[in-house]
């Protein structure tokens, strides 16, 4: 009975915390200087901190939510703003591997995910694949 899940690698999510840190960290700064009439600071230095926090935000979102469950034989694909998936070992076609070593899943001629090679637990889903004989064709 094999349980286990594939999530983004925590060192994507520390480098997003510190994009919305840093961000508001500037804007912050940026806004000080501008309420204490320095000339230097201008509206678009708080634009664009704020907007580079907000992006830091939204992508650690997308990050945490992203998230493939393998219990068994039933894998559950949680997509960053799809609806997620359900699907079986037996529902997939093949994989591919691309030239970054990144692993794309078929199922019924359509991609259903792209899990990079970075992922927590990808070789345990490799392995996986490979047991249950499931082609897998490299690209070169």
């Amino acid at each position: 009975m094999r349980s286990y899940e594939l999530t983004i690698p925590y060192g994507l999510i520390l480098v997003l915390k510190m994009m919305i840190y840093c961000g508001l960290g500037f804007f912050i700064l940026f806004l000080l200087f501008k309420l204490f009439g320095n000339q230097s600071a201008t509206y678009g230095h708080l634009y664009f901190f704020l907007i580079f926090a907000l992006i830091g935000f939204v992508g650690m979102l997308a990050a945490k939510r992203w998230r493939i469950y393998v219990k068994n034989e039933e894998i559950t694909i949680r997509y960053s703003v799809k609806k997620e998936r359900r699907l079986t070992f037996a529902d997939i076609d093949y994989a591919s591997m691309g030239l970054k070593h990144e692993l794309s899943l078929f199922s019924n001629g359509k991609k259903m995910v792209t899990i990079d090679r970075l992922t927590v637990n990808r070789e345990q889903f490799l392995e996986d694949l490979k047991e249950r004989q499931i082609k897998i064709s490299y690209q070169e």
